[in-house]
């Protein structure tokens, strides 16, 4: 299998704390970053006044096409749909800046379920319920995500949470595997409830 595209998405808000943050997600990326055949920084809201955007080292990107929903992660859908229709490239691991590598657990798995077109961990190590998947870091190729971001906007449904629909999109498929939520795939995560968990 060919290595994989990191591709990570930011959303400068001028706030301080967040800019610390995600120069603390590069430098825990820059540990692993020979695993990766390149690493991607998408930012989603302004380059403006950013400084986290300055200081980092990776390939950096402004999608420019403004976010329409009151929902997050529907306007994320968007900026990783228009990143990907210029992109050549087909496996993806995604990381939501701010959160950190720890290892590469993910990776490994990804290399040895070599079948699997998407990859993702059920989330009911951080939500008791496990009626989604995390996002925040996870495995796609870039067909069969445009294929996932054609299932979120077939309807008019913009209130369930998209990790929710992707664990139905991969529970309707056989090249999906959802990783159980007991396997860890190597991230700290940083929940905006402010929630800090290795997973």
């Amino acid at each position: 299998m060919n290595k994989c595209k990191l591709l990570i998405t930011c959303a400068n808000t001028n706030s301080e704390d967040r800019s610390k943050k995600y120069i603390e997600c590069f430098n825990s990326i820059s540990f692993f970053k020979e695993k990766f055949v390149d690493i991607n920084v998408l930012e989603t809201v302004s380059v403006d006044n950013c400084e986290y955007y300055n200081k980092c080292i990776f390939k950096k990107e402004f999608s420019n096409i403004g976010n329409l929903y009151k929902d997050k992660g529907y306007n994320w859908l968007n900026h990783i749909k228009v990143f990907l229709e210029k992109s050549d490239h087909q496996d993806y691991i995604f990381l939501t800046g701010r959160y950190l590598l720890l290892n590469d657990d993910l990776i490994n798995i990804v290399n040895f379920y070599k079948d699997y077109k998407l990859i993702a961990k059920n989330d009911a190590d951080i939500y008791g319920h496990g009626n989604g998947v995390h996002m925040f870091y996870f495995y796609f190729q870039k067909d069969i995500f445009i294929e996932f971001y054609k299932f979120c906007f077939s309807d008019h449904d913009r209130q369930t949470p998209i990790e929710w629909k992707l664990k139905r999109f991969m529970e309707k498929r056989n090249d999906c595997l959802i990783i159980p939520s007991s396997i860890s795939i190597g991230v700290e995560a940083r929940i905006s409830s402010g929630i800090i968990q290795k997973v």
